[in-house]
């Protein structure tokens, strides 16, 4: 099979819920498409789940739908704040799973429609709190990142993990940008502003970061040694990314 005819389609079996796929190219941005026609997993959730996997999975365990259903996973502390992607649903049946959004008008802590409010830079939650953080495309989006980034150490116990992703390919930048100026109380900004959606009706979020391969050195700064994991499913993929870092 030649690489133009694998990187628009190739057959497998989603590492998200397990169902067997012939996965094809629906959008021009390789992450973010070839989706599971059950659980819509993209090739990006595909790769942190591989990532989650490669951390916890016991021998014979290849889908996060049977790592959760397995003993030792199953009733760990587990966070994913946002309300989009396709680890929700599998997540939502472990006891200890906890997921949250922010909104300006909703105080910290509280509810709306059932869903906590957080702000990823004030975390409400004790210290030690979870087993695991996992983020999805949320932190490019946080206003100050590396107060998140030390929020989500704080919350996690000894030898806990924050498992994320950013919009990055193989060929990540060296400097991270910082998009905004967030040194006073306003926004000021550097670069022409970017949104992604939030994954609420109509809702859009401010890139504030983009990322680049500093970002290791300065989570380890904090206490986070991360690492990048790369994930291909066949022959002809741009390897995508997912960090891992873990609470010293």
């Amino acid at each position: 099979m030649n690489t133009s005819a694998v990187t628009e389609e190739y057959e497998g079996v989603c590492n998200i819920c397990g169902a067997a796929n012939l996965f094809k190219r629906e959008n021009i941005r390789t992450r973010e498409t070839f989706l599971c026609s059950s659980c819509r997993g993209s090739l990006r959730y595909r790769a942190q789940a591989d990532a989650i996997l490669r951390e916890y999975a016991p021998e014979g365990v290849s889908t996060i739908k049977a790592l959760i259903e397995s003993e030792t996973f199953g009733h760990i502390r587990l966070y994913e704040p946002g309300v989009v992607g396709p680890f929700r649903r599998l997540f939502q049946t472990m006891s200890s799973y906890e997921q949250s959004f922010y909104w300006e008008d909703v105080a910290e802590g509280n509810k709306k429609d059932g869903m906590v409010c957080q702000n990823l830079e004030r975390l409400t939650y004790p210290d030690e709190t979870f087993d695991l953080v996992v983020s999805s495309d949320v932190f490019e989006h946080v206003r100050k990142p590396y107060v998140g980034f030390a929020e989500v150490r704080r919350v996690l116990k000894q030898g806990g993990r924050h498992i994320f992703s950013v919009p990055a390919n193989d060929n990540l930048r060296a400097d991270s940008v910082s998009r905004v100026d967030t040194s006073s109380d306003n926004d000021i900004f550097l670069l022409p502003a970017v949104y992604h959606g939030n994954g609420t009706a109509g809702g859009r979020s401010l890139v504030y970061t983009d990322f680049g391969t500093d970002v290791l050195d300065k989570l380890g700064e904090i206490g986070l040694t991360t690492q990048i994991f790369y994930y291909a499913p066949a022959p002809g993929f741009p390897r995508q990314l997912t960090f891992v870092s873990r609470r010293d």
